[in-house]
């Protein structure tokens, strides 16, 4: 087993490991190392249990907060990731949730390593007060991703289901009727449906699909670096919201603020997630 260092106790505000207290489920999975500059030591699950109940008050999320409201750190799949969103300005909080061996673990793909469990994360997630972006990366991974939310007692008002649309060659595929139930069951929740490419036949079956769902709380996402304002124009059509994101490492955004202005004039009514290239989160470990 690899035997790493101690997180740094900057990470923890004065007074934290005296006044927080454990209440994360276990087992405590080995620590996944950082892979990028800026992220901390994997901490121990009482050391994130501290993080998040000493998280900043002021980066709470509203229950409903809409979703052009929310700072989204886009990745916090692991220990080290998670501990970096706690410590920062986000109020919205993503995670990729697969299953392993019937347990439910926060990993991006299929080969990449893992040492959280959704309950973990979602514990924690929630004792912050962020809202929960929860990427479900195989359909088959929603039901007991609901089942553990409703254990926990996790409000719709601060959840957002990514699922998949239109991507029969991805995991993460769902049929429209599944995507309109998953809103039925959680009405208060935001839905958005990930795309497979940019591209104009994909905002096409897009529309129509969103169509045949209905607009209430359901939105997608497009690439900002490759988007056109007809696009824009064509899905804020048929979704209620539209988010935009970036890849760091197809084209840097240099700078950030500017770029945002321009998405919103273009239409761009919901999250803009956007990261530079040397983005701690910009990629997944």
């Amino acid at each position: 087993m690899r035997v790493l260092a101690p997180t740094s106790s900057a990470l923890l505000p004065p007074g934290a490991a005296a006044t927080a207290t454990p209440h994360v489920p276990g087992p405590e999975l080995p620590a996944v190392p950082p892979h990028r500059p800026g992220l901390p030591v994997p901490p121990s699950l009482r050391q994130l249990d501290q993080l998040a109940a000493a998280a900043d008050p002021a980066h709470r999320s509203a229950d409903g907060a809409h979703p052009s409201t929310m700072h989204n750190a886009h990745y916090s799949n692991t220990r080290s990731q998670l501990a970096y969103a706690l410590t920062h300005p986000f109020n919205s909080i993503e995670g990729d949730i697969r299953l392993r061996d019937g347990v439910l673990v926060m990993q991006h793909d299929g080969v990449s390593e893992h040492d959280l469990t959704f309950e973990q994360w979602a514990t924690l997630v929630a004792t912050a007060g962020r809202h929960m972006r929860l990427d479900v990366k195989e359909a088959a991974a929603l039901a007991p991703v609901e089942e553990t939310v409703r254990r926990l007692g996790i409000p719709d008002g601060i959840m957002t289901f990514n699922v998949g649309l239109g991507t029969p060659w991805f995991q993460s595929n769902m049929p429209a009727e599944a995507v309109a139930a998953l809103r039925a069951r959680h009405p208060r929740s935001w839905i958005t449906v990930n795309l497979p490419l940019p591209t104009g036949p994909v905002y096409e079956y897009a529309v129509r699909v969103a169509r045949r769902i209905g607009p209430e709380r359901l939105g997608t996402t497009i690439l900002a670096t490759h988007v056109s304002r007809d696009a824009v124009r064509k899905l804020r059509g048929a979704f209620a919201f539209l988010n935009a994101w970036n890849v760091p490492g197809w084209k840097p955004i240099d700078d950030i603020d500017a770029e945002t202005a321009r998405l919103r004039a273009m239409g761009v009514n919901g999250m803009i997630d956007l990261r530079r290239r040397d983005d701690p989160l910009g990629s997944d470990d």
